[in-house]
């Protein structure tokens, strides 16, 4: 296993881009043992909206827990529950499945600082806020699902998008958000 490049990353003061970096660099410290992992969830959002929405930790699915665990408590992290938290560098780890709720062949490879991190799709991003939209009731929810539509239309597999939005009976919702 690689050692954490603790100066490069403290040497970054914006707090998305450091947790970015190191997402990128628990990846790669990952597929090296032959385990796949994707970012989700909120930070997943951040990373497609450079940076506008913001949260504090870092969402990421993996196939083995064990496996990140242990990279992670090489590495100088503490454990919480499913939180792995470094108080040097300020980046909070969620380990919060080895399930992603979509499809693997549409995650996203995005470029960090000559490394490269992989993202939940769009598509099935735009789900899961849809998903908390409907069924929590989360105006923010429906917000952030609006912007993902709005900033990655071009990128946007709508065939994909509508079928995934059936599928969760989402078709009412994603109608408004897409003649927005």
């Amino acid at each position: 296993m690689s050692e954490l490049p603790l100066e490069q990353l403290l040497a970054i003061q914006d707090p998305f881009e450091r947790r970015l970096l190191f997402a990128a660099l628990l990846q790669e410290a990952l597929a090296a043992r032959d385990e796949r992992s994707a970012i989700v969830g909120g930070h997943a959002v951040e990373a497609y909206t450079l940076g506008d929405y913001t949260t504090g930790d870092v969402d990421l699915v993996v196939f083995s827990k064990s496996a990140a665990a242990s990279i992670l408590q090489a590495w100088g992290f503490s454990q919480q529950g499913r939180i792995y938290w470094n108080d040097e560098l300020a980046v909070a780890i969620d380990l919060i499945g080895e399930r992603l709720a979509g499809d693997w062949k549409r995650v996203v490879e995005m470029e960090v600082a000559g490394h490269r991190v992989i993202v939940i799709g769009p598509e099935d991003l735009i789900i899961d806020r849809l998903n908390a939209c409907v069924h929590w009731k989360s105006q923010e929810h429906c917000d952030w699902a609006q912007q993902l539509v709005t900033r990655q239309r071009e990128a946007l597999d709508l065939p994909y998008l509508q079928k995934r939005a059936t599928e969760e009976g989402l078709t009412e919702r994603l109608e408004e958000i897409l003649e927005h």
